[in-house]
């Protein structure tokens, strides 16, 4: 009888310290959804804005961008393709977004209305991205961005 006490007490003792860890973890992990999102829209602000010193920041030195197109732009190429107007978003409605959060990486999902100009044409769709974040130095940098296009309703 001693011996089932002592193992229900420790029983109950380690799945009140896991739980209580699964707890912190949690609440660290909405604090990085949190800090994503504020990133992410940012971004979005500045590629709207051609505010390339912000997208300096936000974008990681190996970024790999793939449009929905098809065709992958680096960090140098992308900034270069905004600098000169070859690329130009008029408005970035995202829709549907989730942030996964895990230490230090995240991984966002959603959906955006997009209308952009590509080498003067103008181009309005739907689409769905998965984006990878990377926390470097305190901030959280974009170093990968892949969209399909969807269907129009």
């Amino acid at each position: 009888m001693a011996r089932l006490k002592l193992f229900v007490t420790a029983l109950s003792t380690t799945v009140l310290a896991l739980a209580c860890m699964s707890s912190a973890s949690r609440v660290s992990d909405a604090s990085g959804d949190s800090a994503v999102r504020v990133t992410e829209h940012g971004r979005f602000q500045a590629m709207t804005a051609v505010d390339l010193r912000t997208l300096d920041t936000l974008l990681a030195e190996e970024l790999t961008y793939t449009h929905t197109t098809g065709e992958v732009d680096t960090k140098a190429s992308l900034l270069d393709a905004l600098r000169t107007g070859r690329l130009v978003y008029d408005s970035i409605s995202p829709a549907d977004v989730r942030v996964r959060v895990y230490g230090g990486s995240a991984v966002v999902t959603g959906t955006a209305r997009v209308q952009v100009r590509a080498n003067g044409a103008i181009r309005r769709l739907s689409l769905r991205f998965t984006e990878v974040y990377v926390r470097r130095a305190g901030r959280w940098e974009l170093v990968v961005w892949q969209s399909t296009r969807l269907p129009e309703p």
